[in-house]
């Protein structure tokens, strides 16, 4: 059996350890569920990737939450809505 080591402490203490967790969820890289317990020191850089793949997705949202809102002003302001908007809403552009 190879010895794990730990960066803070040297030789792992798995349970005993305040950094050993149990992680449930998806490798954001393969795809693979994943449920197991290991150190939160060791799983950083996919956590990371998770993170950064969540915040990216979220300000894409954002960004066309905010187009639709910008084509409602302008459709209010000509007095007709754009097709964007018809379409968002269910409505027959004429």
């Amino acid at each position: 059996m190879i010895a794990k080591t730990c960066p803070l402490v040297g030789e792992c203490i798995e349970h005993r350890c305040t950094w050993w967790t149990h992680v449930i969820g998806s490798n954001p890289q393969t795809g693979a569920a994943v449920d197991e317990f290991g150190c939160a020191v060791a799983m950083l850089p996919m956590l990371m990737i998770e993170t950064s793949r969540a915040a990216h997705s979220t300000a894409q949202q954002v960004s066309d939450a905010n187009e639709t809102q910008k084509q409602a002003l302008r459709s209010a302001m000509m007095g007709r809505p754009s097709p964007e908007l018809a379409r968002l809403l269910g409505v027959q552009h004429v």
